[in-house]
């Protein structure tokens, strides 16, 4: 038990390493059982990934030009939740301010305005209030 317990700390330091660890996994040593026999799933995702073509390396470039691609990456997507009564979309709301559709757009600008007047000490936007 003494042995494990002096052995532990620079066995831990060097199976941090890359290099020596490279040279572990080539002797074979210290090895999981999961590394030495691989389970059924994972030798059939290293022969699927031998067999994948390589990515693209710039993938929204491949969804712009190819439809098929595109399809598939939007048909992945979840279906949008139905807007409840006193729970509005807020990814909506802020669309349609950001779209032009702003009704009250002008009011809040002057709201904006007033606020930022009474912060310098000017009241209600008095003249002079800047200076």
């Amino acid at each position: 038990m003494l042995a494990g317990l002096l052995i532990a700390a620079p066995l831990s330091k060097m199976s941090g390493s890359v290099a020596v660890g490279r040279v572990l996994s080539f002797l074979g040593l210290l090895r999981t059982s999961e590394e030495k026999r691989p389970p059924a799933l994972i030798r059939r995702r290293d022969e699927l990934l031998a067999q994948a073509p390589e990515p693209s390396t710039d993938a929204l470039r491949v969804l712009a030009v190819n439809r098929q691609a595109r399809y598939a990456h939007v048909s992945g997507n979840l279906p949008r939740p139905d807007e409840t009564r006193g729970h509005p979309d807020a990814h909506r709301l802020t669309a349609e301010q950001k779209g032009g559709r702003r009704p009250h757009a002008r009011r809040t600008a002057q709201l904006a305005r007033t606020r930022r007047a009474s912060a310098r000490g000017g009241g209600s936007g008095a003249a002079g209030a800047d200076g």
